[in-house]
């Protein structure tokens, strides 16, 4: 099942007040630092969902989730060499 692209998601990691690019439009730089800042999020939020609040936790994972569906919709529109590194922070994440 293949869902919407999270545009807050994307703005977020982009910066949010900037209006986030379609998936399609980015160039190759802008794929490998959209890569970067998700797995920096995706650790940052991992951290956070071992807090004992659980609000915090739980808002932890489904950030994680948030991030793991732009990965997702990155995945369809990156060139060759870069899915496995894509493909291998969806599952680590």
């Amino acid at each position: 099942m293949s869902r919407v692209p999270n545009t807050e998601s994307l703005a977020f990691l982009f910066g949010g007040d900037i209006q986030a690019p379609t998936y399609a439009d980015l160039s190759e730089a802008e794929i490998d630092r959209l890569i970067i800042k998700c797995r920096r999020a995706i650790a940052s939020h991992r951290r956070d969902s071992l807090s004992r609040n659980v609000d915090t936790a739980e808002t932890a994972l489904v950030a994680i989730d948030d991030v793991k569906a732009v990965l997702r919709n990155l995945l369809a529109i990156s060139p060759i060499e870069k899915r496995a590194k894509i493909e291998a922070l969806i599952e680590k994440g």
